[in-house]
């Protein structure tokens, strides 16, 4: 588990980003497993600018297709995302 990981910017996480009318799928850990939920795009970019730091995340959560890892003190946030956009600025 030493993969090293990609900071993302605001930016370049929106970009990433699967909208579908307006909202974006999420992925947070419980206790239980992953709990999922559709996100408004606002609800998400204010979580984007209150971030602790927005990375690529690694395969598990890729393969899942939420590959945008979001930190905000103890809480991770996986966001949908295109992979092949993410595999584009992962090799940058």
């Amino acid at each position: 588990m030493d993969e090293k990981r990609k900071f993302l910017t605001k930016e370049q996480a929106l970009n990433c980003l699967i909208i579908k009318n307006n909202q974006v799928h999420n992925l947070i850990p419980a206790a239980y497993g992953l709990v999922g939920a559709d996100w408004n795009i606002e609800d998400v970019k204010e979580c984007f600018d209150s971030a602790d730091s927005i990375k690529i995340g690694g395969k598990q959560c890729r393969k899942l297709g939420h590959g945008i890892a979001v930190i905000k003190g103890k809480n991770v946030y996986f966001f949908e995302a295109d992979n092949n956009k993410l595999d584009l600025l992962d090799k940058e």
